[in-house]
């Protein structure tokens, strides 16, 4: 009697399921870059056990603010069949993030894509695990290819990254470069310690407890390059870095704690004062600190 009763069963859900098996089918979205330029993209899906004709596209739109507000617009394009087409536009002074979905017969697949305009200021929020977010000011030049290279602007005591970034914007359309300027604000990143001496110790002068490594400002920048390095599909590996007054501290730091970051350039400008690479002289003034990688290089 148990044995009829779990055919019957069986059967039962056999008869409820939808025709066709869904989970067999799959729908494959060639995805490219997750990070682009904004202007127009064709995407392309490959299907299994369906008509790809029948898949149907739509494109969500969500931007965020400068003050973090959000408006999600669901459907602003759609489209059918195998090939897609959009035009992916970025809105002034927000992030624009665009989720480009394909389905069919219940099944569907779907990505982000995050969109910058060309050779105008723009700007992200990069988030890490344990730290402070950290708004970034971003130029992208008009088109991307293989000589596409990265530079890192650091900003000054102020920390009006936003300036920064306009001071940069041109020169970086013009010569291929992706412009990137971090900005750590003097709430989340307050005095020198957690910006110019890149957060390494508790205060200023190296006496304090030691962070650990991913709490680093000098971390935080190498983590944001890798990111938008992977994002937009950049070949080059390393990357350039500029920085004036403050940020002229912050980067010749960063050279000493992080020697083996993927660095071309390093342009310390102006800073008020320097950390030498001298061994003989306690830190911060110089390099004599059990924690200093280079202790043993020099």
């Amino acid at each position: 009697m148990r044995f009829y009763s779990i055919n019957i069963f069986v059967s039962l859900i056999l008869l409820l399921l939808p025709a066709g098996d869904v989970s067999a089918q799959k729908v494959e979205i060639r995805r490219g870059a997750e990070m682009r330029v904004a202007g127009k993209y064709e995407f392309t899906a490959n299907v299994k056990n369906a008509d790809a004709k029948k898949i149907v596209w739509t494109l969500d739109r969500e931007v965020k603010n400068l003050n973090g507000e959000t408006i999600l617009t669901k459907k602003a394009a759609t489209a059918n069949g195998k090939r897609a087409a959009f035009d992916l536009t970025a809105v002034a002074d927000t992030e624009t993030v665009y989720l480009v979905r394909a389905e069919v017969e219940g099944a569907q697949n779907e990505f982000a894509v995050r969109v910058f305009p060309a050779s105008q200021r723009a700007f992200f929020t990069y988030r890490s695990a344990g730290n402070p977010d950290v708004r970034t000011f971003i130029v992208a030049p008009p088109e991307l290819n293989t000589q596409t290279r990265i530079v890192m602007v650091m900003h000054g005591r102020s920390r009006n990254a936003d300036g920064y970034i306009e001071t940069w914007r041109e020169w970086a359309s013009r010569h291929n470069y992706i412009a990137l300027a971090p900005e750590f604000d003097d709430v989340n990143w307050k005095g020198a310690a957690k910006y110019n001496f890149g957060n390494i110790f508790k205060n200023e002068e190296g006496a304090g407890v030691k962070n650990p490594e991913a709490n680093w400002s000098f971390t935080i920048v190498e983590n944001i390059h890798q990111m938008m390095r992977e994002g937009f599909g950049i070949k080059d590996e390393r990357f350039d870095i500029w920085g004036h007054s403050a940020g002229g501290q912050f980067v010749h730091r960063f050279m000493l704690f992080k020697p083996n970051a993927r660095v071309r350039y390093a342009m310390p400008a102006n800073s008020g004062w320097f950390t030498a690479p001298d061994l003989n002289v306690a830190y911060p003034h110089g390099v004599r600190h059990p924690f200093c990688p280079l202790r043993n290089t020099i």
